[in-house]
């Protein structure tokens, strides 16, 4: 058997890769296409329950004999309107989006979305929220969690970015039979 001398020239290799030169290039357009091309999404986490601090008083009640009390009058509900005050919790970041109905697309890596769906990439930041998330409003439409999310980062530098898949909920209309 003859080897027979190659024709590559790889005189050019140093050796080193300037990887953190490479993230800082990543993270500088993904950061520059979110805030030039990003929308917004907005997160629908738990609402905050608390006692409703608007208390009408009303006048005591009559007073009668209460054996559990010692003689002393009953206690009254102390007015009206005691209850729950319910408060919606939002919050909103900036995300690239994608609507389905998409092709997968090879060339860019980019997966197939059926119609219903959505993808959108954030800031880190928002992973714990979207974790806690109830729903989220994407261009009007409200869309709920339908697959886990993934965390991003050029080369499994730190995590930068949050790719999310969701589903769209279809709402009743009121009055509508």
């Amino acid at each position: 058997m003859v080897m027979l001398p190659t024709k590559e020239d790889l005189s050019q290799a140093s050796g080193v890769v300037p990887f953190k030169l490479m993230n800082y290039y990543y993270e500088s357009f993904m950061d520059h296409a979110l805030v030039e091309m990003g929308d917004t999404i907005t997160l629908h986490l738990d609402p905050i329950r608390r006692q409703d601090p608007d208390i009408t008083q009303t006048p005591s009640g009559p007073r009668a004999y209460n054996p559990f009390f010692d003689n002393s009058a009953r206690p009254s509900a102390g007015g009206k309107n005691r209850g729950v005050r319910v408060e919606p919790r939002d919050i909103t970041y900036t995300a690239q989006v994608r609507i389905g109905p998409q092709p997968q697309d090879e060339a860019r890596g980019i997966g197939k979305l059926d119609n219903g769906q959505a993808q959108t990439t954030t800031s880190i930041e928002s992973l714990n929220d979207i974790k806690k998330c109830q729903s989220a409003t994407i261009r009007g439409e409200r869309y709920r969690l339908f697959k886990e999310p993934r965390p991003v980062a050029f080369l499994g530098s730190d995590l930068k970015y949050v790719i999310q898949i969701w589903e769209r909920v279809q709402e009743k209309e009121e009055g509508v039979a």
